[in-house]
């Protein structure tokens, strides 16, 4: 029982200061519409995903974020869209049993995002975060959540990577 509670531990940790250090775009800016017009090197149409599949029907509706963690190199993480200004995340919406989440990259300067198109192999405090609301504020706790899934390791091929809901370790 103290395992899964230091696990869940980690991950709320990854998550909060992994969402404020990285943040996701829509692509066309920095961390969002609504934060100066800062620009990014990749338009929305490239780079990858991660596709989570044979999801509980339960969960259809409900929405997903993917954090891999702020110690990874290369920094990613995967959601529909972050808002630096606002500091709001935008989940992905689970339907029929799937979700499929954009990926992005933290540049090596940390001043800027774009897509996701890497291959890489992250092997450790990988997390499906399932929460009822589509838009969350960044620093949230884990009760703001449904439910966190391990999904260690990932491999992505440009940027793209496909795990089973099986595959996980639900989080408590």
């Amino acid at each position: 029982m103290a395992i899964k509670g230091f696990w869940l531990g980690i991950l709320v940790l990854v998550l909060v200061f992994g969402l404020m250090v990285i943040g996701c775009s829509n692509g066309t800016t920095k961390g969002g519409s609504n934060n100066g017009g800062q620009t990014n090197n990749n338009n929305n149409n490239s780079g990858g995903t991660f596709t989570l599949t044979d999801i509980p029907s339960k969960y259809n509706g409900k929405y997903a974020i993917l954090d891999i963690g702020i110690k990874t190199v290369p920094t990613v993480f995967g959601c529909k869209d972050w808002n630096l200004t606002t500091n709001m995340i935008t989940g992905v919406k689970i339907e029929n049993g799937k979700v499929s989440i954009p990926m992005w990259l933290l540049s090596s300067t940390g001043d800027s995002y774009s897509r996701y198109s890497g291959n890489d192999n992250f092997n450790k405090e990988i997390g499906v975060f399932i929460h009822n609301t589509e838009i969350l504020k960044a620093g949230i706790s884990s009760k703001d959540f449904e439910i966190i899934i391990d999904i260690s390791p990932i491999t992505f091929s440009k940027g793209n990577a496909t795990k089973s809901w099986n595959d996980g370790t639900i989080i408590p």
